[in-house]
């Protein structure tokens, strides 16, 4: 125990260099999550972004949280709708490439029983 407390151990300071990157990659991840969503936003304004990446810019952990804490629903909005809109290509691609009637979609699948019961064939 006495030679972890020491500071010339060189695995303490492997440690604490690991924890500083994971938290660095953390904080860059953030960064890049409210900056990809805030220029993804077309329901505000120019002047609201502006305020938010200097915000975010000048204080940046407070800033990156705070944005990720007051905008939480705006992005789970947004992952919703992009999620539904890849369902509904796929289901439209598939059924163009399986012809008329042979495909149900993906949600109607699901909801029955048929979904264990394995493929379905349509006449």
């Amino acid at each position: 125990m006495v030679l972890a407390v020491n500071p010339s151990y060189p695995i303490l300071d492997i440690f604490w260099t690991m924890l500083m990157a994971f938290f660095l990659g953390l904080f860059l991840y953030t960064l890049f999550v409210v900056f990809r969503h805030l220029f993804g936003r077309t329901d505000i304004g120019a002047g609201a972004k502006t305020l938010w990446v200097v915000v975010v810019l000048v204080f940046p952990l407070a800033g990156s949280l705070g944005y990720l804490i007051s905008q939480s629903d705006a992005m789970g909005q947004q992952r919703r709708a992009s999620r539904g809109a890849t369902d509904l290509r796929m289901d439209s691609y598939v059924n163009g490439i399986s012809g008329n009637g042979g495909y149900r979609g993906v949600h109607d699948v699901t909801r029955t029983s048929q979904a264990w019961a394995g493929p379905i064939h349509t006449v």
